[in-house]
């Protein structure tokens, strides 16, 4: 997939995304990590648009681009304690 080659490339994603609430954001980010849980894959992040990791739902994901923009991950904020670390959102949180 596009983004698991993101994934090991360090490549910059950016793709358009629709929200629990049916609205439709573009985000720009650092895909780090993904992962099946509970019949649905999910996205690690860092997201340049809300300069915070982020966790999104790869069914609400369209139209990803792969940038020729690469990033390094020690350049990124440093992310939260495994306590603190993003996991699959519950449908009320917003990503």
């Amino acid at each position: 997939s596009l983004l698991a080659g993101a994934i090991l490339q360090s490549r910059v994603a950016e793709f358009d995304y629709i929200d629990a609430r049916n609205r439709r954001t573009h985000r720009r980010v650092a895909a780090l990590r993904l992962w099946f849980k509970s019949h649905v894959w999910y996205l690690e992040a860092y997201c340049f648009e809300r300069r915070a990791f982020r966790v999104f739902r790869l069914p609400r994901i369209h139209d990803i681009r792969l940038l020729e923009e690469t990033f390094e991950r020690a350049a990124l904020p440093a992310q939260p304690s495994p306590e603190e670390a993003p996991g699959p959102p519950h449908e009320h949180e917003r990503p």
